[in-house]
């Protein structure tokens, strides 16, 4: 089990997998040579980050694991505990909604 300090960068969809659902994001750690590493969240994990983390710095839990396939490597960083020292409303901001304006030529009616 690890921890590592990082800024979301990006909080990427849903998928939805055989019943399973995974959410990926993605966090820059911090040095002078900062890292961009891609974290997954699976089933009920997927409610730890929404897309309000973004430009937020938060520490990550996770196990890190490499399966072979075909003769090579993948490895997988699998979260499972997202903090931040800052606290991150749930709520989804409020979309902004274009008000019609009227025209100056709404009266120019053929009839």
């Amino acid at each position: 089990m690890f921890t590592i300090k990082g800024n979301v960068v990006e909080v990427l969809a849903d998928q939805k997998i055989a019943n399973s659902t995974m959410r990926a994001f993605v966090i820059t750690t911090a040095g002078e040579k900062p890292k961009r590493l891609k974290f997954d969240l699976w089933n009920e994990k997927v409610t730890l980050i929404d897309d309000n983390f973004v430009g937020n710095v938060v520490e990550v839990g996770f196990d890190a694991e490499s399966k072979e396939f075909n003769g090579k490597y993948y490895t997988n960083l699998r979260a499972y505990s997202v903090s931040s020292e800052v606290e991150i409303s749930k709520e989804k901001p409020a979309k902004k909604t274009k008000v019609a304006k009227p025209d100056d030529d709404f009266d120019d009616l053929p009839f």
